[in-house]
């Protein structure tokens, strides 16, 4: 699965060193967005980025989260073991332009922690 990388405002965030390697434009890119290779330790990063950021070493800060729709279709799969998780809750509201996109209402999230997850049909617990 490919991951995605989230800055966020607040907790729950990490700082790493990571070496960004742009990517060349690909269909599924968002519009207005440059798309970046992150290599943090052992982890391939796929990330997508309004801004131009320089290639090599650099630090990152934010969250990882699993997208299974964003990355190129020739991107490794990962394996790893997801030690915590939380979900993300926004209110989407049409845009005030009228022109019949979704926005975010609040730059800020609400975040819960996830204590039970299934998989499959398998339900796993901390507990």
């Amino acid at each position: 699965m490919p991951w995605t990388v989230a800055v966020l405002d607040g907790g729950g965030t990490s700082t790493d060193v990571a070496v960004v390697t742009p990517l060349k434009p690909w269909e599924g890119l968002s519009l207005g967005y440059h798309a970046y290779r992150l290599d943090i330790g052992p982890v391939l990063v796929y990330s997508e980025w309004p801004g131009q950021m320089d290639p090599g070493p650099g630090v990152v800060t934010g969250v990882l989260w699993i997208d299974t729709y964003v990355a190129p279709p020739d991107w490794p799969e990962i394996k790893g073991l997801v030690v915590r998780m939380w979900t993300e809750h926004r209110r989407y509201v049409q845009d005030p332009a009228g022109d019949g996109t979704w926005v975010f209402e609040s730059p800020s999230a609400r975040y819960e922690e996830v204590e039970r997850c299934g998989v499959g049909r398998q339900v796993v617990s901390d507990g």
